[in-house]
């Protein structure tokens, strides 16, 4: 099998996609770090034994695969590296303006473009996913809420499709009501929909940390239907089931159902993340490989989820 140079964009997150790619030396190797230069970026190229670079028109033509690990704010660097005929697995979000130029540089030059969505790809959001879409198959959802943050809602959009198969037509209004988790309601995916993010940053200092604890929660997702409500109750779980007890009568199921309730520690989520992001690079380098597009990475997918995420961002004014 052949073994891929790779490129890791950003010091920061960047080091997650370092570790996965220093896991399989069989697959790939660590071939640099592109950064702004800063002296942390520096410490780590010279630590790991790789060149640092500090523009895409360093990279060597030799280096096919790129990991991208920066803010969405900085638009030009994933397609500035397909341009140059680079396949890009991209850390979430992704601006659509980089998207949708990204996606063009995949039809022109026949390239790889994914986005580790990362959270829907944990055990609990997967579960959630996949008994929402065995629901939605049958019958349209007639209210969506979710509860989440200003680093999981992508995650959370992209847990979203990948249960319900579309997330349009979607439109959305901010409440104005004071909140420290302030609400926008509106549309999705037919359905009405409110959606509360938690969010740090936009001119009111600096982003919290991913991870800190003056986060609030993490994110519950409830899809109602006719007959009762699917709740994703946090990204460790549970997944549990309630009847509309008027559709229940005459059944013999239990209210509510547990679909899914791991119990697991907290060690076994962290493994669970760096799982995730490992199994994303490994689809990443298969793909570019054969030339297969995963359901959850071909375009209508991600554009669709990148959109909403950006129409929410308008909406609440960030």
């Amino acid at each position: 099998m052949t073994t891929s140079k790779v490129l890791v964009c950003g010091a920061n997150y960047g080091r997650v996609y370092v570790e996965a790619i220093r896991s399989v030396p069989d697959r790939c190797e660590l071939a640099g770090i592109l950064t702004r230069g800063s002296e942390a970026s520096r410490s780590l190229a010279e630590d790991l034994g790789v060149p640092l670079f500090r523009d895409a028109k360093e990279v060597p033509d030799d280096i096919r695969c790129a990991c991208v690990a920066v803010p969405s704010s900085e638009t030009r660097l994933l397609p500035t590296l397909m341009a140059r005929g680079v396949h890009v697995l991209s850390d979430h979000p992704v601006h659509p303006t980089a998207l949708e130029s990204g996606l063009g540089h995949v039809a022109e030059q026949d390239l790889v473009l994914h986005v580790n969505g990362h959270f829907s790809r944990l055990a609990a959001p997967a579960g959630f996913a996949r008994a929402c879409r065995r629901m939605a198959e049958s019958v349209q959802p007639v209210f969506i809420d979710v509860l989440t943050t200003d680093r999981l809602l992508y995650g959370a959009l992209d847990t979203l499709r990948l249960g319900l198969g579309s997330l349009g037509p979607f439109a959305f209004e901010a409440t104005g009501l004071p909140s420290p988790v302030p609400a926008v309601q509106g549309t999705l995916a037919s359905a009405a929909c409110t959606i509360q993010a938690q969010h740090t940053g936009a001119g009111k200092g600096s982003p919290l940390e991913d991870g800190s604890s003056e986060y609030f929660q993490d994110l519950r997702i409830a899809v109602a239907f006719p007959m009762g409500v699917l709740t994703l109750a946090s990204l460790a779980g549970p997944v549990y089931w309630n009847w509309n007890l008027s559709r229940a009568l005459g059944t013999e199921d239990h209210l509510p159902v547990t679909l899914f309730d791991p119990g697991y520690p907290m060690a076994e989520l962290r493994d669970q993340r760096r799982e995730a992001n490992l199994d994303a690079l490994l689809r990443f380098l298969e793909c570019v490989q054969d030339g297969s597009v995963p359901p959850d990475q071909a375009p209508e997918h991600l554009l669709e989820v990148g959109r909403v995420w950006e129409a929410l961002g308008h909406a609440w004014g960030w």
